[in-house]
């Protein structure tokens, strides 16, 4: 019988770990968070139940790297982004975009880990450790803004909630609305309101 090198076995692990959590996001999503079993996620990945507790000791581990598949690939490309040597208001920008097409591609299952109704998640996923983390990398760009000459605001931190909040507004409000507009409409729509706010107070001190 033929075995698998290290490498051939982490490869084969990995793709069997996606599988199973392909299948658990999919039950999440059409049935809620509270009808995801492992008997369930088994059925629906067409693998043993036993095969499951092989990769994750429990639900819990297995919500977790859910959360973490949605979660890390948005906030790699928003620390590469904020590493940049991009202006403030470009990042903030890009930001909005990112967040917005991950909405996009993940849609209700966002929603859910949003509103932190996956009980059982750890703390490293928590929905609202990660909107924290948000609100964080975004005030230090916007006091670096402001330190530039570029925003004028005297609370950098309640800008940057209100940033936040009008992303996670606009998806919200397409998903009960049932609406499809275009991610570039709704980013345009968000800067523009989110820098006549904060530029209009420079302009005025200028004249």
């Amino acid at each position: 019988m033929a075995r698998f090198s290290n490498e051939q076995k982490a490869m084969l692990d990995e793709l069997m770990q996606e599988k199973i959590c392909k299948a658990a996001t999919g039950i999440i999503v059409e049935h809620g968070i509270e009808k995801v079993t492992m008997d369930k996620v088994a059925e629906a990945a067409g693998v043993a139940k036993g095969t499951i507790y092989n990769y994750f000791k429990d639900k819990n581990q297995l919500l977790d790297t859910i959360g973490s598949i949605v979660f890390n690939p948005i906030f790699k490309r928003i620390s590469k982004l904020t590493d940049s040597n991009a202006e403030a208001l470009l990042k903030l920008e890009e930001i909005a975009r990112i967040l917005l097409e991950a909405f996009n591609r993940h849609k209700k299952l966002f929603i859910l880990l949003h509103e932190g109704r996956m009980s059982g998640m750890s703390g490293k996923n928590n929905p609202l450790e990660k909107r924290i983390q948000l609100i964080s990398i975004i005030e230090k760009i916007i006091d670096s803004g402001i330190k530039d000459g570029q925003f004028c605001t005297s609370n950098s931190l309640a800008v940057a909630e209100i940033f936040i909040g009008m992303i996670m507004s606009i998806n919200i409000s397409k998903i009960t609305a049932g609406t499809e507009r275009p991610v570039q409409e709704d980013l345009n729509t968000l800067m523009t309101i989110f820098t006549k706010g904060i530029q209009q107070k420079c302009e005025d001190a200028k004249k």
